[in-house]
Order: structure tokens, then C-alpha cells, then sequence
């Protein structure tokens, strides 16, 4: 689950994120979550302490073409047999309620609610780059890049990750959009 704005302004000091699915494949009985069940705090919090996620979480089949939109605050996961092209606002402030009981290094169960960081700002020299800045040498390593992903089968690249530049939610969505129409 991710914060809306204010929120997270208030308490983390950076931005919320909504986001969006659109379902580019997935096998035969691949579901997703989206939201729960839980009518109060009390019964959301006793299904959480007793590993009850069976009848916590609003799950559903999915398939190739499904497209939802998942606003900040919505309890959401995709599932193992999917692909998905997710378009997001620049912020991944995540609290997990489930974490599919993951191990940390040494075997023990991670905590339920991990929290973690992507930093959204604009860069500046000194700063750590966390999005590609566009010099010379990160343009010559993208270029390095687009060439390997060309000779992949049945992958595609998209977003500010596969296209290796920064976006705003709104050009994420139609870059997502344009893909899809032209890979369906």
C-alpha cells in the first residue's frame, strides 16, 4: 500500500504514489489483490495476527487486456504468472501488510510492515543519482542497453527504467498506452 501526498508529505517528507496495471499477459488462474474485506480496524488487524490473508484479501483472476487503476491508500499485489506494465507516480513509499513470509539474510521472517524509499527530487551535482541524468556517459550506457534488450525475445522494455530517462505519471501513461497499442 502507498500514501497519498499528503501523507506522505506529513510523515515521510516526499510524495504519495497512485499508480496503474494494464495486464500485458498472464497465465490461466493468475490473480491479483486489490483491497480487503475487513469491515473495521479490529477485524483487519486480528486477520493480519492470525495469517488469515485467505479471507483478509480481495483477490481476483486477471487477464491479458485487464487495465485498473489503483489509487494511493488501496491495498494491491500482483501475483507470480503475470506481466504487467505499471505506470506510477515517482515515489515508492510502500507499507507492507504481507510480505509472502520473506526471510531476511540470516533465515529469520522479515517484519510485516517493511517500508521502503525511492527518492524523487531533482538531481544536482553532488547528488546520488537515483534517476539516469542525461550526460554523455549515461547516454552511451543506454545506447550499450537498448542494444542487448533488442536482441531479447518476448521482453518489453518500457518506463523510465527500460527507457532509461525520467517521467512525469501523465507521460508514463501515455508512453505505456502507445506501447501497448503497438505490441497488441
Amino acid at each position: 500500500m502507498h500514501p497519498d501526498d499528503a501523507y506522505a508529505k506529513e510523515h515521510e517528507n516526499s510524495l504519495g504514489k497512485t499508480e496503474c496495471w494494464f495486464v500485458l499477459q498472464a497465465d490461466e488462474g493468475t490473480k491479483m489483490v486489490m483491497g480487503h474485506h475487513a469491515k473495521t480496524k479490529e477485524e483487519f488487524v486480528k486477520a493480519i495476527e492470525n495469517d488469515d490473508y485467505d479471507n483478509l484479501l480481495n483477490s481476483f483472476k486477471i487477464k491479458a487486456g485487464d487495465f485498473f487503476y489503483i489509487p494511493s491508500g488501496t491495498l494491491h499485489a500482483i501475483c507470480s504468472g503475470s506481466l504487467i506494465y505499471e505506470a506510477q507516480q515517482s515515489s515508492d513509499i510502500t507499507y507492507r501488510v504481507y510480505d509472502y513470509h520473506r526471510k531476511d539474510a540470516d533465515g529469520n521472517d522479515l517484519p510485516k510492515t517493511v517500508i521502503s524509499r525511492e527518492y524523487s527530487s531533482e538531481w544536482k551535482p553532488g547528488d546520488e543519482p537515483y534517476y539516469p541524468v542525461n550526460d554523455e556517459k549515461n547516454g552511451t550506457l543506454y545506447e550499450k542497453y537498448r542494444g542487448l534488450a533488442a536482441k531479447e525475445e518476448k521482453v518489453i522494455f518500457g518506463g523510465r527504467l527500460g527507457e532509461y530517462k525520467y517521467y512525469d505519471m501523465d507521460a508514463v501513461i501515455a508512453s505505456a498506452l502507445a506501447m501497448c497499442e503497438n505490441e497488441l
